[in-house]
């Protein structure tokens, strides 16, 4: 076993792949020990055989060849100090990492074992933009990944969003149904709507989205998104940007059917 020297007190901590530091620094001073006798005995003694003066020289190349191995050994070992990958971002919008979506525009991230919250994505947040009620299926009911989970009222339509994962929901959040707007101004954070208990974690997460994946979706939704809206009104569609915060209502009844059966598949 390898032991990284924690200093002064002598303390070692063991570290897999080999002999204890203390070890090579011993065999290093060794091998500069014979390395000095040999020296001596060639300024005392006058001649030393040949192989004596070959012995010394592969010796030095041993106990360098030994010291570089270590050192590389401890250093693959010791902490590493690289940065934490960002947050994407996808026009203008934030693709959180360990968030999967479902393509209703709805999301689940995992919050504790077997235990998932549950929110609309910031496309979804974004297309809506003004919501004055919503409502969760209620607490302890079985859902199904597809089926409807929340139901958005805002000032001239009602959306139903489909749940991302199968389980039991656990519990509502409290914020949300007081404050409606916070699951669109905060959709990955404290604008999530609720918590589902779910037995098939994995296999709900290998019908979803994310990454690089879901990075290639979201940018097709919000192309998709900008060309309806540039056929309804090209004021709605903003070059280089994202739609105009609540154009969503200034679209006429038949459109929005067709925005919200498009892309929240309801």
């Amino acid at each position: 076993m390898l032991y990284l020297d924690r200093g002064s007190r002598g303390e070692t901590e063991e570290l897999p792949g080999g002999a204890s530091v203390r070890t090579a620094v011993s065999c290093l001073a060794q091998g500069r020990v014979l390395a000095v006798e040999a020296e001596a005995a060639l300024r005392q003694g006058g001649a030393v055989s040949i192989g004596w003066a070959v012995a010394i020289l592969l010796l030095m190349l041993a106990v360098f060849y030994f010291r570089r191995r270590q050192a590389a050994q401890v250093a693959t070992l010791l902490p590493s100090d690289a940065p934490r990958a960002h947050p994407k971002t996808v026009s203008a919008v934030e693709l959180p990492g360990g968030y999967f979506f479902h393509p209703s525009h709805t999301w689940l991230a995992e919050h504790g074992t077997g235990m998932a919250r549950v929110g609309l994505d910031a496309f979804a947040a974004k297309v809506i933009g003004n919501v004055q009620h919503i409502a969760v299926v209620g607490e302890q009911r079985w859902v199904r990944q597809g089926q409807k989970l929340i139901t958005l009222t805002g000032p001239c339509e009602t959306i139903e969003m489909f749940s991302p994962l199968e389980g039991v929901v656990a519990a509502i959040n409290p914020a949300v149904i007081r404050d409606p707007g916070l699951a669109l101004r905060d959709p990955y954070g404290k604008g999530w709507v609720c918590q589902i208990k779910s037995w098939e974690m994995e296999t709900n997460r290998r019908n979803l989205m994310h990454g690089s994946m879901a990075a290639r979706w979201l940018e097709n939704s919000f192309t998709q998104l900008k060309s309806m809206l540039a056929e309804a009104d090209p004021v709605l569609a903003q070059d280089g940007g994202l739609p105009l915060h609540g154009a969503f209502s200034r679209l006429s009844p038949q459109q929005r059917k067709e925005l919200v059966k498009e892309f929240f598949l309801s």
